[in-house]
């Protein structure tokens, strides 16, 4: 089984949405980054990279929610987590278990993914916890290759990053996409956000391998996305002067024609950034959070 590398030894699949996954051959075993959120491509992806890789060292999970965590607790092999995943892991029980299938299949319900029921707790996976940085020392056809796991505090939803320290590459998690829209919720921030983007343009990479959209691209490409913020942030403030929901519509329709051509009025994407324009205005307008149950 042979699939088209990015760079040596390094695989990218993009056939399990809604995000990328990524394999790291190494010359004992491989190391495998992300698994997919639904039962039956999370197996077929393990089967794909043992078949590609041998045996699996590490899992790397890039984000700390349900919809990169689920189909990762399927597979029983050492998990690279950031603290705020790990904490989510150790966490699980049978009570909890429900309400965190749910927000997966919640998440997957943005992407158009009709998510079929996992019927019980998986057992909990090894976990492999670090502080600021983790590096494994390894090897490939025989030369040094180095990678580096990190958690990225200013990046939404406990991200967690993997460089390839001999490639100059990156695997990110969702907080950087391509020619998708960028999941914003109530309590992120979007000024830490951007400027961890602007970083990343300065960092020394060759490639950048982001949570959603293409299998790599070079740094200089982030230009958009941080475009795509701050207009999001622009019409987030004028929208939270007014009224809610008025204007949320036209908003909505000026920024999926202006960043997003192709993208039709009921696609996923323009679904997504009516919900993360909503979050956003919500947030800057200071509107009480909606709560589960409401006292009569």
């Amino acid at each position: 089984m042979q699939k088209p590398e990015i760079a040596p030894g390094i695989i990218v699949e993009q056939r399990y949405p809604p995000f990328n996954v990524g394999l790291i051959r190494l010359d004992e075993g491989c190391v495998v980054v992300n698994a997919p959120p639904l039962p039956d491509d999370s197996y077929d992806w393990r089967r794909t990279a043992q078949a590609l890789g041998g045996r699996i060292r590490y899992l790397v999970i890039t984000n700390a929610d349900a919809l990169h965590l689920v189909g990762a607790l399927l597979w029983q092999v050492p998990l690279v987590l950031s603290p705020q995943a790990a904490e989510q892991v150790r966490s699980l029980d049978e009570r909890s278990w429900d309400l965190f299938r749910q927000e997966a299949e919640e998440a997957l319900a943005a992407f158009d993914i009709e998510a079929l029921s996992l019927l019980s707790l998986p057992p909990a996976p090894p976990l492999q916890v670090h502080g600021p940085a983790l590096s494994l020392h390894l090897s490939y056809e025989g030369e040094p290759r180095q990678l580096t796991a990190f958690a990225v505090p200013q990046m939404p939803r406990g991200e967690l990053w993997l460089r390839v320290e001999e490639l100059s590459l990156l695997f990110t998690g969702d907080g950087v996409v391509v020619d998708d829209v960028p999941v914003i919720g109530r309590h992120d921030d979007l000024d830490a956000w951007t400027r961890q983007l602007v970083a990343l343009e300065r960092e020394p990479l060759r490639w950048i391998v982001p949570g959603r959209g293409a299998a790599r691209i070079a740094p200089s490409n982030l230009e958009e996305m941080r475009e795509l913020l701050r207009v999001m942030e622009h019409t987030a403030l004028d929208l939270a002067a007014r009224p809610p929901g008025e204007g949320i519509g036209q908003a909505v329709r000026a920024l999926r024609q202006s960043f997003f051509p192709h993208a039709g009025k009921d696609s996923p994407i323009a679904r997504q950034l009516r919900a993360s324009l909503t979050q956003r205005t919500a947030a800057l307008r200071g509107d009480p959070e909606e709560t589960e149950e409401v006292e009569e």
